[in-house]
Order: C-alpha cells, then structure tokens, then sequence
C-alpha cells in the first residue's frame, strides 16, 4: 500500500550494518545482535508535502522512520498487568507498542556496551538509531487477538489515505476531506478483514497441531501465548506492505495485512 499510494519506503535490511563492527572482524554473536534490531521496513516521508495534515503526517513527515510490526497473541496480555478502568482490547495493543521504542533502543545500547561504549554516554549505533523517526522514535504499529489495532497503524492508515486523497483529489472532482474519508474506510476495512481472516486459518492450524498431539486440555497459560508467537507471526510480511501481496497466511504464516 506504501508503494501504491507513492510514498518512499524500503526493507530495514542493514540499517545498522555500517555502525557495527568492521565486517573483517565480527563473529557470528555480531550476526545475531544485528538481526536483533532489524526493522521491517522504513518509510521516509522526508519529502511529503508539508501541507499535508492528519495524525500520519504529525508522525511520519519530514523523517525517515524505522518500523517494527507486532502482534499480540491471546492469552496473559489481556488478563494482567492492564491499567485500572481500562478495556483490554484497547489498552493491550498500546502498551505492546509502547515496547518497541523501548526494547529497540536496550538493544541498542547492549550492542554499543559489548563493543567497548562507556555506561552513560551514547555509543555509535543507538546515535545512529536517534536520526530516525521523531527523537529517535522506532513505529511499532500493533495487531492484536481480536483484530484491533494500535495507535500506530492508524496513524499509518491516515498516511496513506492523505497522500492517496491528495493524489486522487488532482484528476477528479472531489474534495480532499470526502476523499480522504473514502481511501480511509477502505484501508480500515481491508485491514480489518486481513486480520480476522489471518487469526482465523492460525487459529486453525494451532488446532490441527493441538489435535495431532492429542487434543488441548486446561486453559491458556503462558506458555501457550509464547507458542502462538512462535509461528513467525508478525504484523505483516514487508513484501506485503512494499509490494502487494496476496492478502492472508502464507505457508510460513505470516499475514499479509497491509497488501
């Protein structure tokens, strides 16, 4: 959609690779810290207009913006450690994106102490990581069990929809603010289905793997919740939101939501 809509953006591959060790010298523990703090992709909205406006402006124009896309799993997040007064559907989706801004930069300033960084100053690779986003800022828009998403991606949903608007606004007779509502509802929607029809064909195959063991007993614990993580699944496959892809799981089960 990113593509489509002509907003510049790339894979997070080797964002990193030139503030880490020389290649000359760096073992395989190197290999592993690197893919550590990989992105999914970056978006640089450096060159948007700036008379654009909405929320996806206010995050994602005038930087380049590093993003890391999350799900969340049934199970634990939603029952404990959740704000008084809050709903959990909401809630549970923001505080997982509140941790990738934070998990990013810890690994970033484990990666500089292990390669000699005093305590207390900033090493090469997490001053490398603060020219992105807004004060270093790392996206970390979030799906979650029930198909409701995080702040983020609907800031990334009205990025796209402003600069689809702006485009479709210049060789048709409508204006911005009705055009701007129509790509938002249709991303909204097609987002939205992705992700039901995504949990659904996993929610399918964990039980195929539950019965082939057995059948399932007993209640979601958390252990359960770290098996659901462990097929892979993340927000989205970056072809998907680079290049288009078929929307759904794919063999690997990763979904394809921002095709």
């Amino acid at each position: 959609m990113l593509r489509k809509a002509g907003i510049a953006n790339s894979t997070g591959k080797d964002v990193f690779s030139h503030v880490v060790n020389d290649t000359s010298t760096h073992s395989a523990a190197d290999d592993r810290w690197r893919q550590g703090i990989l992105p999914d992709a970056v978006v640089d909205g450096k060159n948007l207009p700036a008379s654009y406006l909405g929320a996806g402006m206010a995050r994602f124009g005038g930087v380049a913006s590093l993003i890391d896309f999350k799900t969340v799993a049934p199970g634990t997040r939603y029952e404990q450690n959740l704000p008084a007064g809050r709903s959990p559907f909401g809630a549970v989706v923001e505080q997982r994106q509140s941790d990738v801004n934070r998990d990013y930069h810890q690994t970033a300033k484990k990666m500089d102490a292990a390669r000699g960084t005093p305590p207390d100053t900033i090493g090469p690779i997490e001053l490398e990581m603060n020219t992105y986003g807004h004060e270093g800022e790392v996206i970390g828009p979030v799906l979650g069990a029930y198909g409701e998403f995080s702040q983020h991606a609907y800031e990334l949903a009205d990025l796209i929809a402003t600069k689809r608007a702006h485009d479709f606004c210049e060789l048709n007779n409508m204006g911005l603010k009705q055009a701007k509502s129509m790509f938002t509802r249709a991303i909204r929607r097609k987002w939205g289905l992705y992700a039901h029809r995504g949990w659904a064909n996993l929610l399918l195959q964990r039980s195929r793997n539950l019965n082939a063991v057995g059948g399932a007993t007993g209640t979601a614990t958390a252990g359960d919740e770290e098996s659901w993580r462990s097929t892979t699944l993340t927000l989205t496959g970056v072809g998907a939101l680079l290049e288009g892809s078929p929307a759904g799981f794919n063999g690997t089960s990763v979904p394809q939501i921002f095709s």
